[in-house]
Order: structure tokens, then sequence, then C-alpha cells
């Protein structure tokens, strides 16, 4: 998956939330600290397969903050929009929950679901009942990756080649 990804000019990564991480850690520093280490160890695999990450997103608050970053609502993907300039039409966003496909949809976002983690067990070719009716439906996230590939440089927008405010 990190070969097909590492083909890729360019990706964001909207992570779970820091909340979700902290109901695994002790502290709010440990919480952070987790944090880092999941994202130095996908970066590096990531380096290793010739790709990268251009930014990381994720929510800081927990579900009673009610802030706008936290899934399902669109926040996280606006943030996307505004500091890269991309229109969010332009932007894939793939997950394996329901939460993840309302917030990208809510924010505009071309939707796709893996059939992995969350949506292990899932399978066929139109989304699950609830789901944005546009999302497109792959088996993992190697094959989402295939999927982006095929599309050709001049059928997606990459956000490492917009201007970073």
């Amino acid at each position: 998956m990190f070969d097909e990804i590492g083909q890729y000019d360019g990706s964001c990564l909207v992570n779970r939330t820091a909340g979700e991480v902290a109901a695994q850690c002790d502290s709010e520093a440990a919480n952070i600290i987790t944090l880092n280490l999941m994202h130095d160890k996908m970066n590096k695999l990531l380096a290793a397969a010739g790709g990268r990450v251009d930014a990381i997103f994720f929510c800081p608050h927990l579900p009673q903050d009610n802030c706008q970053c936290r899934k399902p609502l669109p926040g996280l993907f606006e943030q996307i929009g505004e500091r890269f300039g991309v229109p969010l039409d332009q932007v894939h966003a793939v997950g394996d929950t329901l939460r993840d496909a309302q917030a990208a949809a809510l924010a505009g976002c071309q939707t796709h679901l893996v059939c992995t983690g969350k949506s292990e067990g899932y399978s066929g070719s139109t989304p699950p009942e609830n789901f944005p009716p546009q999302t497109l439906v792959h088996d993992n996230l190697s094959a989402f990756a295939d999927w982006v590939l095929a599309l050709g440089e001049a059928a997606h927008h990459t956000p490492s080649r917009a201007p970073v405010r």
C-alpha cells in the first residue's frame, strides 16, 4: 500500500481525533506524544516508498467541546481547503466509517469508502445505507490509491502544487 501511495504526488491526512487516542493514554501530553509517534512511523514508511504526506490535520477536542473540526462535521476538510487553496470538490476523501464520509460530503469533497477497519466485512460496489450516495467503494486503501493513480495527473488537483498561506 505505501508503494502505491508513494506514487501519488502529495496528500493530506485527516487523522483520528486526538480525543480518541486520549482514551488510550494517561495524560494529554501522552496523547500528543502517541499521536506524533503514529504519524512519524507512517511518514517513515511512506518515505521509504518514495511518498510523503504534506500535512496532517486532526481534531484535538473532546465531544463535549462542540467544535467544528470533529467528524462528522467538515472543519478539518475546510482547514485543508484554506491552507492549500484547493477547491474541496477536487479533494478525494477516503475513510472507513460513515462519520468520515459525512464530514467529507459536508465539505464538498469526493467521498470514498474502503472496506477495511470499521467497514471490514462490507463488500459491494454501492455504498452502504446512510452513506452519501456519490460515495465510491474500494476493497482497501491500496485499491483506492490505484484508483487515484489511474485518474492521471490532469484529472486531479494535488495540494502539494497549491500555494501555502
